[in-house]
C-alpha cells in the first residue's frame, strides 16, 4: 500500500499542517501557489490547532469540541491535498522542496539507453501464411527465450522476396510485439511458395530501436528456413 505523507494521529498531523503552512507562507510562489492559498491554509491550520490543544485539558475537552476537532481535520485534510497536488504539479517543484514541505518524492521512471543488442529469429512452425517464431536476444543463445534488461519489446520487420533488404527503409514495420514468442501472418494474396524474410529489432521503455538483427526467411507453405548467410533448415508445417 502506497504510505501517505499525512501522519496518521492527531499530534502528527498538527505538526505536520503546522510545519506546512510554515513552509508555503515564507514564499508561496516558490511552491506554485499563491499568498491566498497559504493565507487560507493559515486559518484552517491555527483554527485546527486551538481546537486540537483545548481538547487535550480534561478540564476543556467536550463532546462538542471532539467534534469539532473531527470536522475541522477533515477540512484540513482536503485543503492539504488540494495544495499538495498544485506543488507536485508546479514547474519549478523540486525534491529539495518536497523534503522541506514534507511530501511525498515521486520516483522517477528509470531510463534505458537505445538497445545496443538485437534479436535472433527462431522459427517454430509455418502453416500456409502463418509463421511462428521466437526471438533470442544475440548474445543470449542458449537457456530460454527472454528479452534482455531494458527492453520492452521489439518491432517486426517483413519482406517478400529473393533477397533481404539490404536499407531498413525497404523493408515493411509488420508491428510490435511485447513478448519473445509471437507468430507473423501475410494476406491471402500472398503467393504461395513466396519468399518470407523476417527480421526484428528490440524497443526500449521510450520505444527507442537497437540494430536491425539478421534476416531470416521462410518459403511459406514449404517450410523451409534460410538464413541470410544461405544455411537452410526444415521446419515444422501444419
Amino acid at each position: 500500500m502506497k504510505r501517505s505523507y499525512l501522519p496518521t494521529t492527531l499530534h502528527g498531523f498538527n505538526d505536520f499542517c503546522r510545519d506546512f503552512s510554515n513552509e508555503i507562507s515564507k514564499d508561496p510562489t516558490e511552491y506554485g501557489l499563491t499568498a491566498d492559498d497559504a493565507a487560507e491554509y493559515a486559518a484552517l491550520q491555527t483554527a485546527f490547532e486551538t481546537s486540537y490543544d483545548t481538547s487535550l485539558s480534561p478540564m476543556t475537552r467536550t463532546p462538542y469540541l471532539v467534534e469539532m476537532v473531527r470536522q475541522l481535520r477533515a477540512e484540513l485534510t482536503t485543503l492539504t491535498r488540494r495544495l499538495v497536488e498544485l506543488c507536485q504539479a508546479a514547474a519549478n517543484m523540486t525534491d529539495a522542496k518536497r523534503r522541506a514541505l514534507g511530501i511525498t518524492i515521486r520516483k522517477s521512471p528509470t531510463q534505458h539507453p537505445a538497445p545496443q543488442t538485437w534479436p535472433l529469429v527462431e522459427v517454430r512452425s509455418q502453416r500456409q501464411n502463418t509463421v511462428k517464431f521466437n526471438l533470442r536476444d544475440v548474445e543470449l543463445r542458449s537457456g530460454r527465450t527472454r528479452k534482455p534488461a531494458g527492453v520492452s519489446g521489439a518491432m517486426i520487420y517483413t519482406f517478400i522476396g529473393d533477397h533481404p533488404p539490404a536499407q531498413l527503409s525497404d523493408w515493411s514495420a509488420w508491428g510490435t510485439v511485447s513478448k519473445s514468442s509471437c507468430e507473423v501472418t501475410m494476406p491471402d494474396s500472398t503467393p504461395f511458395g513466396a519468399n518470407l524474410w523476417v527480421a526484428a529489432t528490440w524497443l526500449n521503455t521510450r520505444l527507442e530501436s537497437g540494430p536491425l538483427g539478421d534476416p531470416v526467411s521462410i518459403r511459406l507453405g514449404g517450410g523451409v528456413v534460410q538464413t541470410s548467410d544461405g544455411e537452410s533448415e526444415t521446419v515444422e508445417t501444419v
